[in-house]
């Protein structure tokens, strides 16, 4: 609700604000998916391959890594009101939205690549 009050005023071209506090979860799964695709799996089944989970495996635990994820969440949304609170021309907001998801990448690629067991085929 308060998302939506602070940006009741801001104008049209601020709508892609939107896309920064769920950016975490997009990033996350958007990759994980998209490699999973890229590489011939099953994407559409039971997997245990995103960021958040190989991560919270190597921590042993989720309390962790949902509070590193809260914490995006909201360094996002202070962005968003940032951004929204002053007079930005739409590739001023764009620029920072690719900047802030980008760094989500690099983040996600990070975690996946340390440690993260991968399902060995078989040579027989």
């Amino acid at each position: 609700a308060l998302l939506v009050h602070g940006l009741a005023d801001a104008p049209s071209t601020h709508a892609w604000l939107w896309a920064l506090p769920p950016s975490a979860f997009l990033v996350d799964a958007g990759l994980t998916l998209g490699r999973r695709v890229v590489r011939g799996e099953r994407f559409w089944e039971p997997h245990a391959q995103h960021a958040y989970q190989a991560w919270a495996r190597r921590l042993g635990s989720h309390v962790p890594v949902t509070c590193a994820y809260a914490g995006w969440t909201i360094a996002s949304i202070a962005l968003m009101t940032w951004l929204g609170s002053r007079d930005r021309d739409m590739a001023q907001v764009s620029g920072f939205i690719a900047a802030w998801y980008i760094a989500g990448a690099g983040i996600w690629l990070s975690l996946q690549g340390k440690g993260v067991p991968r399902v060995k085929e078989s040579t027989e």
